[in-house]
């Protein structure tokens, strides 16, 4: 992987490469930021960025270092994922390496811009649970007792470290806070919150912010030949995500799909039909698991720009056609008071429907509560 591969984050690149040239960098960095702000992509080209004998900008692409690298196949760069198995007891047993060929492949498809989610489907782990279990931590301790194969760098990347448990996590503390010399660790999050404590307080934090949108429609021309009229308006649309620009690219009728599934459950629980609710959640319960993970993304920001409408912010409502009419109108029903409740129920199921919950139950419930905060918001 290339800096020249991820989209925008320029100053967050001249840092990473400052700090190697200058040989300030910190031995162990979390990179925080949403799928498609590029966090797994900076990783893997920091790792060939040190790992590279010709640097100068970015890696050289033709040493021997840099071909074990870029495929992910070099002794001394290390990778760590969540996993697991269809069984307790091997799952247990399971690592990284087990699940390599096929981490590879997702990485080479996407240029490292993934969300969890596609991980999970890819690697076969979409109705199980995944996590960085006690066996990686010690066969990582294994390896980092040894000397690097080659005497020079080693580079570890966690991918996911909120999947660890406390245990596996109490096991690297003291790796990650004093490691081997010319060892750097890089812990790629979504969810910076989520990573337990004793691990962040022994990292440097780069946040990264949502990607600008003309970085978004550039790389859409270059990559895809899209227009440029075209590609603005997928930028517009993606919200700084380049997961989410694919997506749109990729799912316009799904895009739709989720505007109209959206319209028609507001206005359901609005007017507190329960057979009606309970038909909608019948329905939709049979559009997948991965549709409702990213109808509850879609509405979440439909939310989020409502509200934003309605406190007279219309300058910071980024929706685009369809949406913004109905949001326009739907805006004086999103206030301070039913904004939080909303979000945090959509949130909810889309965690109960990705965790293998039954659709059908979840759904109803769901919907039953989002009901329930407007008949609230209207007695008040």
């Amino acid at each position: 992987m290339f800096f020249k591969d991820v989209i925008g984050q320029r100053q967050q690149l001249d840092y990473l490469i400052d700090s190697i040239n200058s040989g300030r960098i910190a031995h162990a960095q979390i990179i925080s930021g949403q799928a498609g702000y590029g966090g797994l992509t900076i990783a893997l080209a920091t790792a060939s960025y040190i790992f590279c004998r010709q640097k100068s900008e970015d890696s050289c692409g033709s040493c021997p270092e840099c071909y074990k690298t870029h495929s992910l196949q070099h002794p001394d760069f290390l990778l760590i994922f969540p996993v697991g198995s269809d069984s307790a007891s091997s799952s247990d047993k399971l690592l990284s390496v087990d699940f390599m060929p096929e981490f590879r492949e997702l990485v080479t498809e996407t240029g490292g811009y993934f969300t969890f989610e596609d991980y999970k489907l890819k690697i076969g782990l979409e109705k199980k649970q995944a996590q960085i279990r006690v066996a990686e931590a010690e066969s990582l301790l294994r390896t980092m007792s040894l000397s690097a194969f080659q005497g020079g760098w080693r580079v570890v990347v966690i991918y996911q470290p909120e999947k660890m448990n406390a245990e596996t996590a109490n096991k690297l503390l003291k790796l990650i806070e004093e490691p081997p010399l010319k060892t750097v660790f890089f812990l790629v999050t979504e969810q910076y919150g989520s990573v337990l404590p004793t691990i962040k307080s022994r990292c440097q934090l780069l946040r990264l912010p949502p990607l600008k949108m003309e970085d978004i429609s550039s790389a859409l021309q270059t990559r895809f030949g899209l227009s440029s009229e075209k590609s603005d308006e997928i930028a517009h649309l993606s919200r700084g995500n380049w997961c989410r620009a694919v997506q749109i690219k990729d799912n316009n009728e799904a895009m739709k799909e989720f505007h109209n599934q959206f319209v028609s459950l507001m206005r359901l629980c609005w007017k507190g039909n329960f057979v009606d609710i309970f038909d909608w959640a019948n329905e939709a319960s049979s559009l997948g698991r991965e549709f409702l993970g990213r109808f509850a993304d879609y509405s979440i920001q439909m939310l989020r720009d409502s509200y934003v409408q309605s406190l007279g912010e219309s300058e910071l409502n980024l929706s685009f056609g369809e949406d913004r009419a109905f949001i326009e109108k739907f805006a004086p029903f999103v206030n301070e008071n039913t904004v939080e409740p909303l979000v945090n129920e959509f949130s909810m199921m889309k965690r109960d429907v990705l965790m293998n919950g039954n659709s059908s139950i979840v759904l109803s419930h769901f919907a039953l509560t989002v009901s329930k905060i407007f008949s609230m918001n209207r007695k008040k």
